[in-house]
């Protein structure tokens, strides 16, 4: 999997690094609960086919916004 420079960073926060560590092989992930789309979007921007899940309209049309605006 090819990984953006930004994936390598060493200031890239914990959670994302734990992420990238358990990803070998993993084509697609069903994000439940996904909320505003901080990990739907870091996981689509790696090339991760990404089911966005959540109940809230309005955090549905944020994450939206979001994942539009980081190209994903």
């Amino acid at each position: 999997m090819k990984l953006c420079s930004w994936t390598t960073s060493s200031k890239r926060p914990h959670l994302e690094r734990e992420i990238i560590h358990y990803l070998d092989g993993v084509r697609t992930v069903f994000d439940g609960g996904a909320g505003t789309g901080r990990f739907s979007i870091f996981l689509a921007q790696l090339g991760v086919r990404v089911t966005h899940f959540g109940i809230s309209h309005a955090m549905l049309a944020f994450a939206r916004q979001k994942a539009l605006a980081a190209g994903v």
